[in-house]
């Protein structure tokens, strides 16, 4: 009976077809509203399949529909690469671009489903064949979207951030460019305002046209910066006003009260902080004179003017803080750095080193080490403790001593009553 519930589980499992797994395909691009005539885009459709069998391959299909009455082949609305058509067997990743061109179209609502149907390769009389089998359910991704001659303008910004600037480096601002209508486009103007800091009445201003700002194709985005081109101010603290214009309108506006205007150079500075480290033995005690070494190695293309620190933590609290005087490092020179530190406490030590040049700061490089007591307050602590046995030992003495004595005192006055009960009975004895 065992045997053949085994046989008819195996019988079972031999007949099951191959199985397929899939999921959702994904197109990376979401689709459009509206779309103009002459519009080109391309899409990228990604489906990951777990195909149990090897004998499985996939290839693409579509469905559309069209406004009625409309004409349309694959190849018209379609281009896609030859050698990307087919999922082969055992693969689980598939990336299908696709190019939509809704070139000449006739005006009206589409909507395209993009499918994989699976092959399945038979053995028939040692003859290899493709058979076509439906294909698998879910695994589909719809675009919709509508031709029309109507132009559609709408844009939006977002991020925008300040950019840095030097002398010859104008300052400006950067910013991503959504567009979000169905013809080529990009901004009317974008015009730029530098307020002194130190005297509102210095207003700096430039105006930059669509001829100098990047066009985005519709339903894309980038990120594009705009600079002032001629009449920006010199090295400077500023506050930076930015106003976006689409249309006639201002469709956003940013202001950054923080712009600062540098030295030429500055930003080309490059200073690494290595080899901090204690010179000192590896056993720290309270009251030692630490000696803290680093090396400094300007490894940009311009001399840098450093501020070197040495922050100073005792059992997570910040103690102290070491300024060391300006260090003039020309490029590509090392210095070498030599401090000492006092410690007046015993506990655990970090040590964190960095310094700051222009508008940078070094890397930080810290340490770690614990420092026990001084040898003074370790003899003057070990006398205390002596100091302490000696009492405890004489305690003990004078008490060992007591019980002695009492001990004694007992026994004497015991033996006493021993001797007076045998007079006792002696003299009993004579009498009768």
């Amino acid at each position: 009976m065992i045997k053949k519930i085994i046989f008819t589980f195996l019988f079972i499992i031999l007949m099951i077809p191959s199985s397929i797994h899939a999921s959702r395909l994904k197109p990376s691009y979401k689709g459009y509203d509206t779309i103009s005539n002459g519009f080109q885009e391309e899409l990228l459709f990604k489906a990951k399949i777990d195909v149990q069998k090897t004998d499985l391959e996939y290839f693409p299909s579509f469905k559309i529909k069209k406004p009625e009455k409309l004409k349309i082949s694959t190849e018209q609305l379609f281009s896609f690469s030859k050698s990307s058509q087919i999922l082969k067997a055992g693969e689980d990743n598939f990336d299908f671009p696709i190019t939509l061109k809704p070139l000449q179209l006739a005006n009206g609502d589409y909507e395209i489903n993009f499918y994989l149907k699976p092959k399945v390769i038979k053995k028939d009389d040692n003859k290899q064949k493709q058979t076509g089998s439906k294909a698998y359910p879910g695994v589909s991704s719809v675009i919709k979207f509508s031709i029309s001659d109507t132009e559609i303008k709408k844009l939006e910004i977002q991020n925008i951030t300040s950019l840095v600037s030097e002398e010859s480096l104008p300052p400006g601002v950067n910013f991503d460019l959504y567009n979000k209508g169905n013809v080529l486009d990009t901004l009317d103007k974008v015009i730029l305002n530098l307020v002194d800091k130190t005297d509102s009445e210095h207003v700096y201003q430039e105006i930059i046209l669509k001829d100098k700002i990047q066009n985005v194709q519709p339903q894309d985005s980038i990120n594009t910066e705009v600079r002032f081109l001629d009449s920006f101010p010199g090295i400077g603290r500023y506050i930076l006003n930015a106003s976006f214009f689409h249309k006639g309108n201002i469709i956003n506006e940013y202001e950054y009260e923080h712009v600062e205007i540098f030295p030429d150079g500055t930003y080309a500075q490059n200073v690494d902080l290595n080899d901090f480290k204690l010179l000192n033995d590896k056993i720290y005690k309270e009251g030692d004179l630490l000696k803290l070494s680093a090396k400094l190695l300007n490894t940009g293309e311009k001399t840098s003017r450093l501020g070197m620190s040495i922050e100073i933590i005792l059992d997570g609290e910040t103690i102290d803080l070491i300024k060391l005087d300006t260090i003039i490092l020309p490029k590509k020179n090392t210095k070498d750095i030599l401090e000492t530190y006092k410690v007046k406490k015993s506990g655990n030590y970090i040590f964190r080193a960095f310094a700051e040049y222009g508008v940078k700061k070094t890397n930080i490089e810290e340490l770690s080490i614990i420092v026990g007591p001084s040898s003074i307050e370790q003899s003057e602590k070990n006398i205390e403790e002596n100091k302490n046995i000696i009492y405890i030992s004489v305690l003990l003495l004078i008490l060992l001593i007591l019980i002695v004595v009492v001990f004694f005192i007992k026994k004497k006055n015991k033996n006493k009553n021993s001797l007076n009960n045998i007079n006792v009975n002696n003299i009993d004895n004579d009498f009768i």
